[in-house]
């Protein structure tokens, strides 16, 4: 039992560094895609590479409309992470040279 525990948290804390990248990459992407989107103050999008959230605002109307799609919020998180998890061993496999002592 105690090999057991102590494999998973090995695997956790593999996972962990990457996970915090994608976390930081997700939002850089977030913002790069709000302030690219941005038209005025009522107009925009977030989401790359799909868009997730967006507030528009109707000709003739005073009040804003949005639309928020959760399944490409899950969508473009999913593949973020994918792609940090991977990028990141290619990174362990390929470049990375442990210090000898």
């Amino acid at each position: 039992m105690e090999k057991r525990h102590k494999t998973s948290y090995i695997i956790f804390r593999i996972l962990l560094t990457p996970t915090v990248i994608s976390l930081v990459i997700f939002a850089i992407l977030c913002l790069t895609s709000y302030l690219m989107t941005k038209e005025g103050q009522h107009n925009f999008r977030v989401g790359f590479p799909k868009t997730f959230y967006e507030q528009f605002r109707v000709s003739g109307s005073d009040t804003n409309n949005w639309g928020w799609f959760p399944i490409n919020f899950i969508l473009d998180g999913l593949l973020i992470w994918i792609i940090s998890v991977g990028g990141y061993f290619y990174w362990l496999k390929n470049f990375y040279k442990p210090k000898d002592k």
